[in-house]
């Protein structure tokens, strides 16, 4: 992914009276069984997709959150995003990494949230070793399966851990007015 280049964060506006958003699982959630969202970690560091399907039943949105295209989470790892069905539609006309798409059950207010997903965008392996700027481009360039990508999800070197977005994808996520985000 080459300049110009944009950080997409959860935004802290618009977003309700709960940040994060989403702050827990809803009880009874088994949060050290085999299909723990804390299971997750590994993919946020390189290491690949999960041999399992997380089990993501149920989230609960705080009651003075507002429901956003981007939810905002501290339980879930940052090796992705919670996301609407509007923004994943957005999302699926780019060319993105390789990734997974997993249905969250969410509630808010006592009532079901429809449609929402958990994008899991791993650090990419190929990119396991970079330490430069310069070392992510040229991996990406190198790489096929990230070459020319819209969206790209970092978790090291420390200082880019970020979800990168390219200036179209950018134009798309503001023209369309997705909420929940802020891109810097």
């Amino acid at each position: 992914m080459r300049k110009p280049r944009y950080c997409l964060h959860e935004s802290t506006k618009g977003i309700g009276r709960a940040y994060p958003q989403h702050q827990k699982m809803l009880a009874p959630y088994d949060y050290v069984g085999p299909r723990s969202i804390y299971k997750l970690l590994p993919c946020m560091l390189g290491e690949g997709f999960p041999d399992f399907e997380p089990d993501f039943n149920t989230v609960l949105l705080e009651r003075g959150a507002k429901p956003t295209d981007l939810i905002s989470s501290v339980p879930i790892p940052k090796c992705g995003h919670l996301i609407s069905p509007r923004f994943l539609e957005l999302l699926q006309k780019f060319k993105l990494p390789p990734h997974r798409v997993y249905n969250v059950p969410m509630v808010h207010k006592e009532k079901p949230l429809e449609g929402y997903v958990f994008l899991l965008l791993p650090h990419p392996e190929s990119l396991r070793k970079a330490a430069s700027t310069q070392d992510i481009e040229e991996g990406v360039d190198a790489d096929p399966l990230l070459r020319g990508v819209s969206l790209l999800r970092l978790a090291r070197p420390s200082w880019m851990a970020q979800t990168w977005v390219d200036a179209n994808l950018k134009a798309a996520i503001e023209a369309a007015g997705i909420t929940g985000i802020t891109l810097s």
